[in-house]
This record gives C-alpha cells, structure tokens and sequence, in this order.
C-alpha cells in the first residue's frame, strides 16, 4: 500500500499508468451488449434527446426508466473495464474505482427495482448497441484523460441531469422516484471527486501533460453538450410536427 502511495499523507508524484492490452477484446470492444434474453438488442438510434418541450407523464417517466437501468449497468461495465484495463494503477484508486463499480451496480438494481414498480418491462425498448456516454471513454489509453471523461464529464452531466430528475418527479407528485434520484446524486458527487483528486495526482509535475488532459476534457464536454443540443432540437422538432404537439 505505501508502494502504491498510501492512504494518508503528502503523496509522491504518480508515474504515468499504460493500458495493458495482451488480452482478447472484452466486452467494449465488441458491436453488442452481452445481455440476456430479457432484452431486445437493436442497432442505435439517437432517441434520448429531450428538450424544454418536452411533456413528462407516466410513459414517458417509465421510458426514461428503461434508459437509467440500461445507463447505470453501462456504467458498472465502464468500471469493470478501467480495473481490467490498468492492473498497474495505485492501489488506492482502483478501491475506488471499484467502489464506484459497486455503486454503479446499486444504481443499476435501484433503478431496475423502480422501474418494474411504475410497470416497465426489460423487452419493451431495445438496447443500444453502443451507449455513446461511455462507449468512447473507454477505448481511451490515457488513464488521466479516461478519468477526466468518465468522472468529470460524464458524471457531471449525470449529476445535472438527476438534479432535473428530481423535480420532474415532484411535478408528477412521485415523491419515491425524486429520493431515489437525490440518493443517486450523493453518490455521483463522490465519483466526480476521483477525478478531482486524481488528474492532478497523475499529472503531477509535468504541466505540458496537465494542460493536454484539460484540453481534452474540455472538448469532450464541449462535444457532449453539443450532441445533447442537437438531439433536443431533433426532439423538439419532432414534438412540433406531431399531432400532440399541435
């Protein structure tokens, strides 16, 4: 443990961790999801985008549902194959990490639990072959970039997005999904403060790579919230030029 940095204490520079990649494609490699004959796997089509005009009822809540379980199960992968892909990595953050996928799995079977309760069904939406909030991500190398995607970016996002949740839910007087989301939330923070304390670690001492992992994370987020934008107007176009939008 001390080897790896410890736990407490003034903590020395950390080397630059590589990927390890003698080992055949894992399950982010590959086209499809690995999942089981409860789920309906299809091509992907941009349909999460929403937008101001959006109505909220039961459906389309219930619907939202199915993508949270499907997100958080992405998540648990995405972590799952940071720990496989960087055995090398400090000790203490890969027990993060590995709390996090913990989390992330919670999440999942919360989210599922809910879901089944408002009266979802796993088959009633397809899986989308590639989940583009962490299929990109983790074809990342860099340790520091990666961590700078998946728990500043992504996880910040998630973060506003639950927050939105959370008063949705008590517009539409469900009061059991809103905590649910608020309990989620606590534990985003949390994921969002590894990469708070961790980029710097690992970038410690050379401000040349510091500066191109803030570049990166800067036009990952730049690119994100431009794709969320386009597929809001793509929603609300389609709002408008629908009967109920009329």
């Amino acid at each position: 443990m001390a080897a790896s940095g410890g736990l407490l204490g003034d903590l020395a520079p950390i080397r630059q961790v590589e990927a390890k990649h003698d080992y055949a494609p894992q399950r982010l490699t590959k086209p499809t999801p690995v999942r089981d004959g409860r789920f309906t796997i299809a091509s992907y089509e941009r349909k999460e985008g929403r937008a101001a005009t959006d109505v909220w009822d039961q459906e389309s809540f219930v619907k939202y549902m199915f993508m949270m379980v499907e997100g958080e199960v992405e998540a648990t992968e995405a972590c799952g194959q940071t720990l496989f892909d960087y055995p090398d990595a400090p000790w203490e953050l890969r027990f993060l990490i590995a709390r996090q996928l913990w989390d992330e799995a919670r999440h999942a079977e919360l989210s599922l639990q809910r879901f089944q309760e408002l009266g979802g069904k796993l088959d009633m939406l397809p899986v989308r072959d590639t989940f583009p909030l962490y299929f990109g991500p983790v074809h990342n190398d860099d340790l520091a970039k990666r961590l700078a995607h998946l728990n500043q970016v992504v996880e910040g996002w998630v973060t506003d997005d639950f927050a939105m949740m959370v008063d949705i839910c008590r517009q539409l007087d469900d009061e059991r999904s809103a905590r649910l989301f608020e309990q989620l939330i606590a534990d985003e923070w949390l994921h969002i403060k590894i990469g708070g304390d961790w980029i710097p670690r690992l970038t410690a001492n050379n401000p040349a790579y510091r500066a191109e992992v803030v570049k990166y994370r800067l036009e990952v987020e730049q690119k994100l919230y431009n794709d969320l934008d386009a597929a809001a107007k793509e929603t609300a176009d389609r709002f408008a030029a629908s009967p109920k939008g009329a």
